[in-house]
């Protein structure tokens, strides 16, 4: 609001004025926000701007006035309504939608790699490093399962920064197949955790932080979204691993003779290397990594085996595995 006040005294009153320094008083609830002293101008107006962020009561004294001064005061109210401001950034529908999407294809291809140095000939070197790519695989498959999900953390003055996975030698293509796969998981979890604290700057109504949270949960996002775009392109360079029974296209009774030599006899010496290189060691963890691979539907398994290393060309392949794909 704007108060105005008119304060003189005409010297022909009192021939003292204005010097007399009598001021004038304009108090909110009792507290004063402004002293005005004698403008010595007829008619002069003075004003000052104060800005009310409650109920406010406006009142003015003059302790000093002896009755030849003038003294006018009003106030004008001067509230604007500001624009609204932008929702803070959300993940979209369809966002939610691929990432879930993924996490289920993610999965399918952490039994893919699992299962590939049992196709063909892999030294052991090998057979340890595509074991590592199924265990970051499983990572990348739970954690943009997270991201598809939205709870809120309180942690929100926190900014996440990706934590790398370890890459396993494994020859070039395959290092720059598992180098993908890691970055997808560790973008994925941090874009997953920084949209969860920018739901618990909200609750608050903290706009600091939900914009910072905001920020790093768009820039982390963004970088999942262009990893999974190029994800296909990505896993061209993979050999072909043909079936160990037809020495075609890997069949559903191929995956479904591997998963139960797991479910049987348990992980291979490279697997156990590999689950503890990649960071899970709780016995708990490597029994949920155990149990994803051996419930998994041997079809589903064998077509995404076949898009990433079956025989050539591969794209009718990408389109059954899409198809035949639920969205869980």
């Amino acid at each position: 609001m704007r108060i105005d006040v008119v304060y003189y005294s005409p010297t022909d009153d009192d021939a003292n004025e204005p010097a007399e320094a009598e001021p004038v008083l304009v108090m909110a609830n009792g507290a004063v926000i402004w002293t005005v002293q004698n403008s010595g101008a007829s008619g002069a107006t003075q004003s000052f701007v104060y800005t009310a962020t409650a109920p406010t009561n406006l009142s003015w004294s003059a302790p000093g006035w002896d009755g030849d001064e003038s003294i006018g005061v009003g106030a004008t109210s001067m509230t604007t309504t500001p624009p609204p401001q932008p929702p803070p950034p959300q993940l979209t529908t369809q966002q939610k939608q691929r990432y879930q999407r993924y996490s289920v294809l993610a999965t399918q291809f952490a039994i893919v790699f699992s299962g590939a140095g049992t196709f063909g000939a892999a030294p052991p070197q090998i057979r340890f490093g595509l074991w590592a790519t199924g265990v970051l695989s499983g990572y990348t498959a739970y954690y943009l399962n997270q991201l598809a999900r939205d709870p809120i953390d309180p942690d929100y003055t926190d900014i996440v920064m990706p934590a790398a996975y370890p890459i396993p030698p494994g020859g070039t293509c395959l290092t720059k197949v598992t180098t993908a796969l890691g970055n997808l998981a560790e973008l994925a979890d941090a874009a997953s955790m920084s949209y969860n604290r920018e739901q618990g700057a909200i609750q608050p109504g903290d706009p600091n932080w939900t914009g910072q949270q905001a920020q790093a949960m768009l820039s982390y996002a963004g970088q999942v979204d262009a990893l999974l775009q190029n994800f296909r392109a990505t896993t061209r360079c993979l050999p072909v691993r043909l079936s160990p029974t037809t020495g075609g296209a890997v069949t559903a009774s191929d995956i479904a003779a591997f998963l139960t030599e797991i479910a049987t006899n348990g992980l291979p010496p490279e697997a156990m290397a590999a689950l503890t290189a990649e960071g899970v060691t709780d016995p708990n963890d490597v029994a949920n990594f155990i149990a994803a691979i051996t419930t998994a539907d041997p079809v589903l398994v064998a077509t995404a085996f076949n898009a990433l290393m079956g025989p050539r060309p591969r794209a009718h392949y990408w389109q059954a595995l899409l198809q035949a794909m639920p969205l869980q």
